[in-house]
């Protein structure tokens, strides 16, 4: 669990160093600060919402009738052990 997340930040961490490294603190700060710069509108994130929900409801859709049950709906996107 620890390695996954040390993975998945280990992207982030290189490009917070080196861009320290070249540009220094202000470098860094204008970096994070495009974090929470959003010039996307508003419609584009319900957009992504509905997507999301619309694809979940089209494959529940054809999950029913190819396997019999629907799909469990969960916490958990894939199930753990396989």
């Amino acid at each position: 669990m620890v390695a996954a997340l040390a993975a998945g930040a280990a992207p982030a961490i290189v490009a917070l160093s080196l861009t320290a490294r070249d540009k220094g603190r202000e470098g860094v700060s204008e970096l994070l600060r495009r974090l929470i710069q959003w010039d996307v509108p508003v419609r584009w994130y319900v957009f992504a919402a509905v997507l999301m929900a619309a694809v979940k409801l089209a494959v529940a859709l054809l999950h029913r009738p190819l396997v019999g049950v629907w799909p469990r709906f969960g916490d958990e996107a894939y199930p753990r052990g396989a």
